[in-house]
């Protein structure tokens, strides 16, 4: 029972599967010549399409050149219209007519050479002679008879009258074929005129209301070039996206260009017997169809949706259907797909072929084609891409290839190989080209060896000089690596003992070159770990100097109070004094103590930090506010800018205090009195920026990267009070809680930048 309940919910999506794939493969086929066709849904449809404005553009345009070009029996008769031909038309016809005698000469050359050798293969050779001569005199006669003509420019005038003369004639009557088409053409040049209905001059607009289906004014630009200017009149609104919209354009030009104004009208009741009558007709047939085919469009739509909901609705039927061929490789189902598009294509190309052809089936066999081909391939892609977002079937779609699994075969085979290219590579190389050299050289020699088999020496001198050719091409190259080596044993002698400013000069490609680079690679980071060594070192020297220099200052002035406080040589204000001395010592002593430890745990990380949600500008006045009175005594004006919104970032709120009491403090003991301080709190995108400036009272002859070494001071004379940590721990501090912190120094104008990710 349980089989059966499952072969019936398998046979069920699969049917869902073919139904909604191929449904919108019959709105996607049909719906092309529905909007193909979109004119049958229109008001006047017929009079839009293609077919017909290309009918109605044909006869406009040899009603044109009718009227424009030829007009009548005694205007092309007339010796002006003679005398108006121009050089370039007698010429014309003077080179038809050589081209003409070439033509006959060459016929009649064929022909008489064809009886002459059939009398010469009879022995007849009186009768071969005779033909000779006939053929001779012919093509003087021939010659005499063309060249009267050629040389003569009346005659050749003639010629072309008599031609154009016979083209009037087969314009009128193509003209004339146009049953259902009445026109008044006025050309504005000479005043021509032509029609095929009586109409009066005054009012021609009138004669053409009867029954009228289509109705067409084109006037005349006389002169106005400006290409928005209303230059016709119609009963029919052809827009750019209608069929027949570039004949229609392609007529209006032609008329309104050539001075000419025409008056076109095609009557609602059609007469039999022209291609305008034949057309309607067609398109009656087509409107039937395509009106059913949009009934085809709506009703496969439908079954679309609803077998794509139910598909949907039931996500396991879908799962289980898109998973059904993960047992095949994936190449076999890209194969399979590709295969289905090749022939998918080549059925829609034989579908557009086909189309100009298909009248009244609702749904043709052709399109029936590219429906299935079209299902079968969304089908087949949908198998193929959508067990990417499935676990059962993704995780081991890649495992399945079956390129993955000659890639794992190669893989191993190579990794050896690898090793013994890269230790063994010149001569590796040089074996390699020398088997190329040989796959080439015993084919060419056995060829040769044929060629040249019946002399020996020839033979031999050839081989000797392909092994030749070979061995100066394998020396070459040989000769070359072991240059190309021989400069990275120099390079890699220099930089062992010392010159780090060396550089291998190899180019090219291969892997002396890899390793000539990976050389100088290894020079370059060992050269900056050197460099970063002395600084280090350096530094620490320093570090060491500044220590005992700011610790021993405090602690000597305590040792000497206290032998002066043990003499007890002094008056009671005097002992006073020195006692407040040693508390202000051992006070200062304690704070660079403290700030020594906490430079050192913030540098580590190993101070603990309370991450939370912080307003910036409020910290910021807080701690703006304790140092109000300070600020005040080093008479310095505090110019703060922030926005009038909220700006939050993720930090503790005690370390971030702490390290602008720090950049405030620094700017209070180190800027000029009676300057300007500037504070600056915005956000740059998604950053939130806080710039502190001042003018310092001290050179600041260091490099911004030093003055944030810890008991680094840009007071060098140490005159002021700081310890030299303050910068220190601020950008500790700062680094601890994400975000970033640097010092910019121009001449004496000493800036600090705090930069955090904005909170939202």
């Amino acid at each position: 029972m349980g089989i059966r309940l499952k072969n019936k919910s398998k046979l069920i999506r699969e049917i869902l599967l073919i139904l909604a794939m191929f449904s919108l493969a019959t709105v996607i086929i049909v719906s092309v010549d529905v909007v193909t066709n979109k004119e049958v849904f229109e008001k006047g449809g017929f009079y839009k399409t293609k077919g017909f404005m290309e009918i109605v553009r044909t006869f406009n345009f040899e009603v044109v050149d009718l009227v424009k070009n030829y007009k009548n029996e005694e205007y092309i008769k007339s010796e002006e219209y003679a005398k108006n031909l121009s050089s370039d038309d007698v010429e014309t016809k003077r080179q038809e007519l050589v081209n003409k005698l070439h033509d006959e000469t060459d016929k009649l050359t064929y022909e008489y050479n064809n009886r002459v050798n059939e009398a010469n293969a009879k022995s007849t050779f009186d009768e071969a002679d005779r033909l000779k001569e006939e053929l001779n005199k012919g093509l003087q006669n021939l010659k005499e008879e063309y060249n009267s003509r050629i040389n003569n420019t009346d005659s050749l005038k003639k010629d072309i009258i008599n031609e154009r003369l016979e083209t009037l004639k087969d314009i009128r009557k193509r003209v004339d074929g146009f049953k259902n088409i009445k026109y008044v053409l006025i050309d504005g040049d000479d005043g021509t005129t032509k029609s095929n209905i009586q109409y009066d001059y005054n009012n021609i607009k009138a004669s053409f209301k009867d029954t009228t289906g289509f109705y067409l004014k084109v006037y005349s630009k006389n002169g106005n070039t400006d290409p928005y200017e209303n230059i016709y009149d119609c009963n029919v609104n052809i827009r750019r996206t209608n069929s027949g919209a570039g004949n229609f354009d392609a007529l209006v030009n032609r008329v309104s260009n050539s001075n000419l104004t025409i008056y076109i009208s095609v009557s609602e009741k059609l007469s039999e017997g022209d291609s305008i009558y034949f057309a309607y007709r067609d398109y009656c047939n087509l409107k039937v169809k395509v009106i059913n085919e949009a009934i085809v469009i709506g009703v496969a739509f439908a079954i679309f949706i609803i077998s794509l909901v139910m598909l949907i609705y039931n996500r396991k039927l879908l799962k289980e259907n898109v998973i059904s061929l993960k047992k095949l490789p994936l190449e076999v189902r890209a194969i399979g797909v590709i295969a289905i598009l090749v022939l998918n294509i080549a059925i829609l190309m034989s579908y557009y072929a086909y189309y100009p052809y298909r009248k009244s089936e609702v749904i043709s066999f052709v399109e029936i084609e590219a429906i299935v081909g079209i299902a079968l391939t969304l089908i087949m892609l949908l198998k193929l891409v959508l067990p990417i977002f499935y676990k059962e079937a993704s995780r081991d779609m890649v495992k399945k290839v079956l390129l993955w699994k000659v890639y794992e075969l190669l893989k191993k085979a190579v990794i050896y190989g690898e090793e013994v290219t890269y230790m063994r590579s010149i001569f590796f190389k040089a074996i390699v080209v020398i088997c190329l050299g040989v796959v080439v050289i015993l084919p060419l020699t056995v060829f040769v060896g044929f060629l040249f088999s019946h002399n020996i020496f020839v033979y031999g001198f050839i081989v000797l000089l392909l092994i030749l050719t070979l061995a100066a091409f394998v020396s070459a190259y040989v000769f070359k690596k072991f240059i190309i080596l021989e400069k990275i044993i120099v390079g890699v002698e220099k930089i062992t003992n010392g010159d780090l400013n060396y550089t291998i000069d190899i180019s090219g490609k291969g892997n002396l070159s890899k390793l000539a680079d990976n050389i100088n690679n290894m020079k370059i980071g060992l050269k900056s770990s050197i460099e970063s060594e002395v600084k280090s070192e350096r530094l620490k020297t320093e570090l060491i100097t500044n220590v005992s220099h700011d610790l021993k200052t405090p602690l000597t002035s305590i040792i000497n109070y206290v032998d002066l406080l043990k003499r007890n040589n002094g008056s009671p204000e005097d002992m006073r004094n020195y006692i407040d001395i040693l508390d202000r010592k051992s006070q200062r002593l304690k704070i660079l103590i403290e700030d020594l430890f906490e430079a050192s745990k913030a540098a580590s990380g190993s101070l603990e930090v309370n991450m939370e949600k912080v307003e910036v500008t409020s910290l910021l006045k807080q701690t703006l506010a304790e140092f109000e009175e300070k600020i005040e005594k080093a008479e310095l004006d505090f110019r703060v800018t922030y926005p009038e919104y909220k700006l939050y970032i993720l930090a503790d709120g005690k370390k971030l205090w702490r390290v602008f009491e720090n950049l405030i403090n620094n700017i209070i003991n180190y800027s000029l009195h009676g300057t300007r301080v500037y504070i600056l709190v915005d956000n740059y995108g998604s950053e939130v920026r806080i710039s502190m400036k001042n003018i310092s009272a001290y050179e600041l002859d260091i490099d911004p990267a030093e003055i944030l070494e810890r008991f680094k001071r840009g007071d060098q004379a140490r005159h002021t009070e700081g310890s030299g940590l303050g910068l220190a721990i601020a950008k500790s501090l700062v680094e601890i809680q994400n975000g970033s912190f640097n010092i910019e120094i121009d001449g004496d104008l000493f800036k600090a930048n705090i930069e955090f990710e904005e909170f939202k």
